[in-house]
C-alpha cells in the first residue's frame, strides 16, 4: 500500500507477486487469477503471465456497463 499510495510501482514488488502466482499455479492448480482490487492491475499491468490469465474485475465491469449502455 505504501507504494500504491505514493504512485510507486517497483519491479521487485511485481516480480514478488508473479512468484506468488507461479507458486499458486503449481501448488493449487488455479486456472486464472482474479484481480479483485484496483491496485493489483496497476502493479501487474498485463492481462496474463506466461499464458496464465488475469481477470481484471474493473475492466470486466466497465466493459459490461458500456455494452449495456450501447444496447
Amino acid at each position: 500500500m505504501k507504494e500504491l499510495l505514493n504512485n510507486i510501482f517497483l519491479t521487485e514488488t511485481r516480480e514478488h507477486l508473479l512468484t506468488i502466482v507461479d507458486r499458486m499455479r503449481a501448488e493449487d492448480d488455479i486456472q486464472a487469477l482474479i484481480l479483485g482490487g484496483t491496485g493489483l492491475p496497476l502493479i501487474l499491468r498485463d492481462l496474463e503471465h506466461n499464458g496464465f490469465p488475469f481477470l481484471d474485475t474493473t475492466k470486466i465491469h466497465v466493459a459490461r456497463i458500456v455494452a449495456e449502455l450501447a444496447a
